[in-house]
């Protein structure tokens, strides 16, 4: 709310001054919007509660979609949504926004409507044709599949592409129309290889074959190819050469090479250096038997010599 009038620097006790409601709110009665000067100088409480915002007028849901509000109410500076129904698309503004035109409050715009989905035929093709061809719209999720006609000579159309398509939203297919023609690929051979899957005398789209290579012989590349829409093998065809296909993993059974070297070594070196210190072992012990050997015969010559001179 607002004055209706200047304040003034002071009022009597008894005064009374009105309010009004600012632009975009209108008075909701019974609600006082006035309010006097008290004995005890102090204003009767008044509050905002008699003037509410304004509000836009009620939009109903557009047919086969909905209107949703966004802050809850109708009133000026609140936002309404519009979402159509699966099958249906938005014909116009898919917000409005409640503003205040003068002292009014009105829509940005007018309110949207759902379209249902129609899409036109799809693509035809060369050496080959879809089902459903005579219809003229086609409605939404509605599909056509592709198929190839029979080939003139002795290899077959191959249908490239999805074979099924459908409308969607915004009223186009799903997909890009296929392609029919002839994919033959080579006959694929691999040196010190052979094949173990994917057999046959001829290769055509999306034929898969799987090699592995002769014992002793590493594959370099892909153990499965897969025939292209360009008539050429992918990946390409592998390789089978002796070594290591991948040097990581010739480099780790090297190093498990050095490691089992390194074990004998150590275990070689381990036996000798025992050796080595029995040796030793022994020698010692019999260098100690010899000295207790000539010790006892030294102590026994002497014990033999003072009973001789005692008996004579």
């Amino acid at each position: 709310m607002e004055l209706t009038s200047r304040p003034k620097p002071y009022y009597e006790v008894g005064e009374r001054v009105e309010y009004d409601c600012k632009k975009g709110y209108h008075h909701y009665a019974p609600f006082l919007t006035h309010s006097i000067c008290d004995r005890n100088h102090t204003w009767l409480p008044i509050s905002d509660e008699p003037c509410v915002r304004k509000v836009c007028h009620y939009i109903p849901n557009p047919l086969h979609g909905q209107a949703i509000l966004a802050n809850g109410s109708y009133s000026f500076g609140n936002q309404l949504h519009f979402i159509c129904n699966d099958g249906y698309y938005l014909i116009g503004k898919e917000i409005l926004y409640c503003e205040l035109k003068g002292s009014d409050a009105v829509w940005s715009g007018r309110p949207p409507i759902c379209q249902k989905i129609l899409c036109k035929p799809p693509p035809k093709i060369n050496n080959g044709k879809h089902t459903f061809s005579d219809v003229e719209v086609f409605e939404y999720l509605e599909a056509v599949t592709y198929s190839c006609d029979p080939a003139p000579g002795p290899d077959p159309f191959s249908l490239i592409g999805e074979s099924t398509i459908y409308c969607r939203d915004n009223s186009v297919w799903s997909d890009d129309a296929p392609e029919c023609k002839v994919v033959k690929c080579r006959f694929p051979v691999v040196e010190n290889g052979k094949q173990i899957a994917g057999f046959g005398k001829k290769f055509y789209y999306k034929a898969t074959v799987i090699f592995e290579c002769d014992e002793g012989f590493h594959i370099i590349g892909s153990d499965t190819i897969v025939c292209n829409s360009n008539s050429t093998w992918d990946p390409p065809v592998p390789k089978c050469v002796k070594g290591y296909p991948n040097p990581d993993e010739g480099m780790l059974d090297s190093l498990d090479e050095w490691a089992i070297a390194l074990i004998v070594i150590a275990i070689l070196v381990g036996v000798a250096i025992i050796s080595v210190g029995l040796h030793r072992y022994l020698q010692r012990r019999k260098k100690e038997g010899k000295a207790d050997v000539s010790a006892e015969y030294a102590t026994y010559q002497s014990k033999s010599a003072t009973l001789a001179e005692q008996r004579s």
